[in-house]
């Protein structure tokens, strides 16, 4: 069948660190604590797809030492850890260009904002794939009985990036609707414009989504979540009638729990913690992504102590752990169907794509049609 296919995806990786903690008590006394601490950070895994069979390529990953000294605390209180985490630096195929306008982004890679935990989506899911009100931006929403909206509530204490102010249902409303309006390149247009009348503000923290006509479907709440690139993150309006959106576009400000320090479009990405963040302060304070396109350079980066986590390719990642002391492998994210579809035969009887002008019409037998294939 030829050479298999390579696909991109983000999935969250829970490192197990061994940590050390040095409480140093009242008068005197010296303890060592010994403990582990799960750690998590995004990185990249790259799957092979064979027919209909997935190969997971696993992330190679580096012992990481974090060291942290106690603080005292009120007495009869144990003391409580300031845990100082040192960067972790992960390798990548691509470091993008900053382009955090929606409609002018059409690289096909903007769903590593979401994967690198710097933009959020409007819902996030749990580990089973269910609705995670906790760490939603929106924490409930109302489906109309008919089917043809749902009123979505939003969080009051989600921040954008640096002096950007609050999220409001004004930067949900024009997230979404920059995304699909007409002339926009966003990568995942497709799944927007031809589903969704335009999002409506109700209040402060309230906003509409409208389907077209007829056209629900009951899978939206994993469409609108972390483990979907089909939507847009969440930018912000302000910033954008502020500065226009070609140079707003070049600011990479959103809501998530890492902010960007620098960003060298086919080098480099340095990104920090925010500090209180409204969903989940990182135990790792900052990452640094590396774009290393050759696998072998990759490996020989890993091999010297450059990088600390890189997905190494199947064939060279026994050499690799071989090589490399302290090194293990970890698989990263779930298995999925890959399919392959033969669409040499024109099997479809009729055109079932209700945004086409044939919709409904029999098709078959199509130009091309072969029952010899």
């Amino acid at each position: 069948m030829g050479k298999p296919l390579t696909a991109h995806k983000t999935f969250p990786l829970v490192a197990l660190l061994a940590v050390v903690l040095l409480a140093l008590a009242c008068g005197g006394d010296t303890e060592t604590i010994v403990e582990t601490r799960v750690v998590e950070q995004t990185v990249i895994v790259e799957r092979e797809v064979a027919g209909e069979t997935v190969v997971q390529t696993v992330v190679v990953e580096r012992e990481v030492l974090v060291v942290a000294t106690a603080t005292p605390g009120p007495a009869g209180q144990p003391p409580a850890p300031d845990v100082v985490s040192e960067r972790v630096i992960i390798a990548d195929s691509s470091v993008f260009p900053v382009i955090f306008v929606h409609a002018l982004s059409g690289l096909g890679q903007e769903w590593k904002i979401i994967g690198w935990d710097v933009g959020e989506n409007l819902l996030r899911v749990d580990e089973n794939g269910e609705y995670d009100a906790a760490n939603s931006i929106a924490k409930a929403w109302t489906v109309a009985p008919d089917q043809s909206s749902i009123t979505f509530e939003l969080r009051d204490d989600v921040m954008f990036h640096g002096d950007n102010g609050r999220l409001t249902a004004d930067d949900v409303a024009w997230s979404f609707n920059n995304a699909m309006r007409d002339g926009s390149v966003f990568y995942r247009v497709g799944s927007l414009q031809p589903w969704f009348e335009p999002w409506e503000v109700i209040d402060e923290n309230t906003v509409k989504l409208t389907w077209k006509e007829g056209l629900f479907f009951p899978w939206w709440v994993t469409n609108f979540s972390q483990i979907s690139s089909a939507d847009p993150w969440m930018t912000s309006k302000t910033l954008v009638d502020t500065l226009g959106e070609a140079k707003a576009s070049q600011v990479p400000v959103a809501t998530g729990p890492y902010e960007v320090d620098t960003w060298r479009v086919g080098e480099r990405m340095d990104l920090r913690s925010v500090r209180d963040h409204w969903r989940i302060t990182p135990q790792v304070d900052q990452f640094t992504v590396i774009e290393l396109r050759e696998p072998l350079t990759m490996v020989a980066a890993f091999k010297t102590g450059e990088i600390d986590f890189a997905p190494i390719p199947n064939s060279l990642l026994q050499s690799t752990l071989d090589d490399t002391a302290g090194s293990s492998k970890r698989t990263v994210g779930l298995s999925q169907m890959g399919c392959v579809n033969f669409t040499g035969n024109y099997w479809q009887q009729k055109d079932n794509n209700p945004q086409s002008p044939t919709f409904g019409d029999t098709i078959f037998p199509r130009p091309g049609f072969d029952p010899t294939h």
